[in-house]
């Protein structure tokens, strides 16, 4: 086998192992489940206990679907800027989830039309955020990489986007005349409670880059803390209500979405490429113009 041969299946195989394959699979398999798991509802005569348990099921593929979404729509931030694979990432996830979405609830098109490309693009945004603050990249380690810091008008820009998201996921309610007494406040709400949705996953994907960069003690320290968070909320609610099913259900999503993080990042990890910790520099690598004779 020459060695063109070995590139090109090499290249093939990256490409058929890579993180849109894997999205496009897990959709499949989540609308399958929820279809089955609706189904058995349904002849389960609405018996709780037997809906609680497919419940957690769809909520637990749901999770592992959304650590892929999550981490695949960061690539346009943690990827190079000169990946064109990066760029396309969030018109893909878009896609995904809009087919997926429309495959699992035909009636909803017109809010799924407008709720998923503004939840990803809060995601990209809040994303952008939180790659200029922790520094992760990907990228093989032998090419240093650099990034301007966050700048005070970007920081001063937050709340405006948080306002211009809510008032996006508000809009198609007050124009059917829905919450139209008070949209002040409607709008404010819409704000916090995407912007906390769409917080949460973000966090905890740099998190997990965060341990995927790290040793062995800053890994057990969070696992940890995880498990100390998560027994010290089932006590509490083992105390007050004698019942830690949701604190359970908690951890658990939680463990499904870490991981389809990292099997999302494990297509990226066979091809060489590692977290990396960006230099922050106060202005970018400035370009030189160079005559055309001194290049050739």
């Amino acid at each position: 086998m020459t060695n063109i041969e070995r590139n090109e299946l090499k290249f093939r195989h990256s490409e058929n192992q890579g993180p849109v394959p894997l999205l496009v699979y897990t959709a499949g398999i989540q609308v399958v489940v929820a279809w089955l798991c609706l189904l058995g509802a349904y002849l389960s005569n609405g018996d709780g206990d037997i809906v609680r348990f497919l419940a957690i099921i769809v909520g637990c593929f749901t999770a592992f679907e959304l650590g892929i979404v999550v981490f695949v729509t960061q690539l346009i931030w943690l990827l190079s800027d000169d990946e064109a694979e990066a760029r396309s990432m969030p018109f893909i996830v878009g896609y995904v989830l809009i087919s997926q979405s429309l495959l699992l609830l035909p009636v909803s098109i017109i809010i799924t039309l407008w709720m998923i490309p503004l939840i990803i693009a809060v995601v990209v945004w809040i994303g952008w955020y939180f790659q200029r603050f922790t520094c992760f990249r990907l990228g093989s380690t032998e090419v240093s990489i650099h990034q301007g810091p966050l700048s005070l008008i970007s920081v001063l820009l937050l709340p405006m986007w948080g306002l211009v998201s809510g008032l996006l996921i508000a809009a198609p309610f007050l124009m059917f005349g829905m919450f139209a007494e008070k949209p002040g406040p409607f709008i404010i709400y819409c704000s916090v409670g995407l912007f906390l949705v769409t917080l949460v996953p973000v966090a905890v994907a740099y998190c997990v880059l965060a341990n995927l960069r790290s040793g062995k003690i800053f890994r057990c320290a969070t696992i940890a803390a995880i498990l100390f968070f998560g027994t010290l909320s089932s006590s509490i609610e083992l105390y007050f209500t004698g019942w830690a099913f949701w604190s359970v259900v908690s951890m658990a999503t939680i463990a499904f979405f870490v991981a389809g993080e990292w099997t999302a990042f494990q297509s990226y990890r066979t091809r060489g490429i590692r977290v990396l910790r960006v230099s922050p520099t106060i202005s970018l690598t400035h370009a030189r113009a160079v005559k055309f004779e001194d290049v050739y």
